[in-house]
């Protein structure tokens, strides 16, 4: 769980997949249903629909109603670059509707007659509220996912880039299933760059088609032995960068203190650096390794080798990221949130509600091993209780539960602060 968090940092499909949040799930099974539907069409297919269907069904179960807001996009763009002429059957979209909301209903469905609408309305309530402000500590400019698939998705970012500029010439087929990918990337960048709140995961459906449009760059390249072209100099630039920053990195952790002044303004990251972490300078190499790949790339790309080239470039990322993992995630994950992990972990086996305030976190379900269901946050911050309550808030927010009057302070430590409420 601690890597799940730590995901906001290094942002890569490769870490992505290992993370253990719901995101890899709720992005397969739109894309499949996606994917489905494109072969309903193509042919024919009742069976493919009801399955289209079947797959969106479950990527609402598993976050909710944006699955049905994306393919519903997707589908209308095509429909639209078609000049609105039905390229499907309505049958089939009918199958895939009903097949669709059985899914839906068997949780939905149920617990409406179970519960009566709470629920569901407060859900659908949190996903409008998602769409529409912006969620705490979660904002960010415009082009905040243009970045973050940039950097996060190198180098496939650029491969997809170039194919994006200058398509690859292709079959009727792939062009079609091209022109669907291409959709599916801009219907998530725009809609998720819209969307006030601005989350690393809300982009991450974007992978399925970068990726495959990099990878028709990265086929001319082997199948054609052609050069990489301008991507090969971009690749060079932003990859040093990335490198240099990997160098530098540990070294100036090791002087956190002269950092700092440059967080004056922010309590909590102040906070944050005080925790006792240690680097070794060892670090390092992580970006010596992406420099060393970058620069082998380089050579044979020079010499004609393009092929060599290109495994050298996507297997020295791979071998980065491994390095880096190993190397920076626990330190990462030392100054983020290791005091509230320690927190909740000492809790475990104490009868008791846990809860954070003003920040999201697994760490309460995940290291304080909540196995029951807790009374909501209103009754747990001031009303009728039965064991104690454990509370964790950054130091930005403790006045506010100070002002509550029924919480205590325990401690503080590394820009948290924990209190506890007696029953």
């Amino acid at each position: 769980m601690a890597v799940g968090h730590s995901v906001r940092r290094f942002h890569s499909p490769h870490l992505y997949f290992h993370s253990g949040i719901i995101d890899p799930w709720f992005n397969l099974f739109i894309f499949l249903g996606l994917y489905t539907f494109i072969r309903s069409v193509r042919e024919r297919s009742l069976r493919q629909s009801i399955l289209s269907g079947a797959l969106v069904g479950l990527a609402v179960m598993t976050k909710g109603p944006a699955a049905i807001i994306i393919v519903g996009l997707a589908v209308f763009t095509y429909w639209a670059l078609q000049r609105f002429k039905v390229f499907f059957s309505w049958a089939h979209i009918g199958a895939m509707l009903l097949s669709m909301v059985f899914i839906i209903a068997l949780w939905f469905g149920i617990d409406l007659l179970r519960h009566g609408p709470d629920f569901t309305v407060a859900f659908f309530e949190r996903q409008v509220a998602l769409f529409t402000e912006e969620d705490a500590g979660h904002g960010g400019f415009f082009g905040y996912h243009f970045v973050v698939l940039l950097i996060g998705c190198f180098p496939a970012s650029l491969f997809a880039l170039q194919e994006l500029l200058k398509p690859t010439k292709e079959g009727d087929e792939r062009r079609a299933f091209r022109t669907w990918m291409m959709i599916l990337f801009w219907v998530v960048l725009i809609l998720f760059s819209v969307v006030s709140t601005k989350i690393v995961h809300y982009s991450s459906l974007c992978y399925f088609p970068l990726t495959y449009l990099a990878a028709l760059q990265v086929e001319r390249i082997w199948k054609k032995q052609e050069g990489f072209g301008w991507s090969r100099f971009a690749m060079g630039v932003i990859g040093n960068i990335i490198a240099l920053a990997v160098v530098v990195l540990p070294f100036a952790a090791m002087r956190i203190e002269r950092l700092k002044p440059l967080f004056s303004a922010d309590r909590f990251a102040q906070g944050n650096l005080a925790a006792n972490v240690r680097w070794t300078g060892l670090e390092a190499v992580a970006g010596a390794v992406l420099f060393a790949a970058l620069l082998a790339a380089h050579v044979l790309h020079s010499k004609g080798r393009f092929r060599q080239s290109l495994l050298v470039s996507f297997g020295g990322v791979v071998l980065f990221i491994w390095c880096a993992l190993y190397f920076f995630v626990n330190n990462i994950e030392g100054y983020s949130q290791r005091a509230a992990v320690e927190f909740f972990e000492a809790r475990q086996d104490e009868p008791c509600y846990l809860l954070t305030k003003n920040y999201k976190s697994y760490v309460p379900e995940f290291y304080g091993r909540m196995r029951e269901p807790q009374p909501n946050e209103e009754v747990l911050l001031g009303g009728p209780i039965d064991r104690p309550v454990y509370l964790s808030c950054k130091i930005t927010s403790m006045a506010e539960v100070e002002a509550l009057g029924t919480f205590h302070e325990l401690y503080r430590k590394n820009g948290f602060v924990f209190f506890k409420r007696e029953p």
